[in-house]
């Protein structure tokens, strides 16, 4: 697999992505406290630029780390904190909850994808792996490596089977 075709396959994966995210409905609440400031940026740092008032609504484009980035009703988009998103209201009159992802949620994923690069004693690697939970405690995964060195270049495909027996620890000892 060369350098052009493993940027192929990461483009397409984006485009993949990209495209399923445009074409998905965002959540869409109602302020409910008597405003909510938008920022430019998803932290404390970034200034407020707007102001949205009691009764207006707002879609949830994405989150991250506690903030949100939002859209209003005339197009303005900006981030607003947790802490204020809890102040706005469903579709239904109910008060908006947000749930944070736990451990939990991350061991009871099936799939697992990852896109590796580094350097191999003085040459370049990429690689790409996926992997697929059978049961709690085993799970196949397969991996391919492209290495670029300056003398020799080499290509590596592996297939694992991984035995995790404690996958309830937060840090667990596995077998592959």
């Amino acid at each position: 697999m060369s350098v052009i075709s493993f940027a192929l396959i990461v483009l397409v994966f984006i485009t993949a992505t990209n495209a399923r995210a445009e074409e998905q409905q965002y959540f869409r609440a109602t302020v409910d406290a008597p405003y909510i400031e938008l920022s430019t940026g998803p932290g404390r740092g970034y200034p407020v630029f707007h102001v949205v008032e009691r009764g207006d609504s707002i879609e949830v484009l994405k989150s991250r780390t506690g903030w949100f980035k939002v859209r209003t009703d005339k197009g303005k988009e900006g981030w607003v904190r947790q802490e204020d998103m809890v102040q706005t209201l469903t579709a239904s009159g109910e008060k908006t909850r947000f749930e944070e992802p736990g451990i939990g949620d991350f061991s009871s994923r099936r799939w697992e994808a990852g896109l590796l690069a580094g350097d191999f004693d003085g040459a370049d690697v990429f690689s790409i792996s996926l992997g697929y939970a059978m049961t709690r405690n085993f799970s196949a995964e397969l991996s391919l490596s492209q290495v670029f060195g300056d003398f020799s270049d080499a290509k590596i495909a592996s297939i694992n089977l991984l035995a995790q027996p404690f996958p309830d620890w937060r840090l667990s000892p596995y077998f592959s």
